[in-house]
């Protein structure tokens, strides 16, 4: 005998084992969670009830649909975590908590920023994140440009590796790479030939040789630019 299930919205009665897996592939392949009834010409939607009854020994198919419904309900609150091996959907916490936009995945632990949709970016800010240029949006890369803003590092202007001057230094840099920069703004010189006003070449920047660097955002290491560019 072929066991049915009635459909509390529209009275059908569908074969039980097809309807089942129905609504297992409308759920798992097709995310949905509204899924008409399968008789034919009706487009009423199967009810919550006949769904979980139907799902009810195909538990992935089950935590999928509550998982959808929940996705549903959150609306525009609803993000997902960026790590590629979770992708756990969770909810915005409110903009006016402390912490905000960082939030926790509750299925990997990870931790992400909801405005940028991305693993969270220790010491820096969003709008500094987004400055970025894409090869540089990697975590790593962004912790290590956070803490060059922070220090006060800065990257040459021709290879882009970091370099940090020595404290009593002047601003007159030479990377290994051959290249000569100001410290300061960041700018290659004109060359590093001995002139009257500057035993180290032309700059080619009005910043002096003996000027502190402040502290900069990652996109400024980034870009080159000086604290405040």
């Amino acid at each position: 005998e072929v066991e049915e299930e009635e459909m509390e919205e529209c009275g059908h009665m569908c074969c039980f084992e097809c309807a089942s897996t129905l609504v297992g592939h409308s759920v798992m392949d097709d995310g949905k969670v509204d899924i008409e009834c399968a008789a034919v010409g009706c487009k009423v939607v199967f009810s919550e009830k006949n769904v979980t009854n139907l799902l009810a020994d195909n538990d992935k198919g089950l935590e999928r649909y509550h998982r959808l419904q929940a996705e549903l309900l959150m609306g525009d609150r609803l993000v997902y975590c960026p790590e590629l091996k979770c992708g756990q959907a969770l909810e915005k916490p409110d903009e006016t908590e402390a912490n905000y936009p960082l939030a926790t995945c509750p299925a990997c632990s990870k931790m992400m920023c909801v405005t940028c949709k991305v693993v969270w970016h220790a010491g820096t800010s969003c709008k500094q994140y987004q400055r970025l240029p894409m090869h540089l949006k990697n975590p790593e890369d962004v912790a290590l440009l956070g803490l060059a803003g922070k220090e006060g590092w800065r990257q040459c202007p021709r290879c882009e590796n970091l370099i940090e001057r020595n404290a009593d230094g002047c601003t007159y840099i030479k990377c290994r790479c051959g290249c000569p920069f100001c410290y300061t703004c960041g700018k290659e010189y004109v060359h590093n030939k001995l002139t009257a006003e500057n035993l180290h070449g032309k700059p080619n920047c009005k910043c002096g040789l003996w000027r502190p660097v402040a502290a900069r955002g990652a996109a400024d290491v980034a870009a080159g630019g000086a604290a405040g560019g």
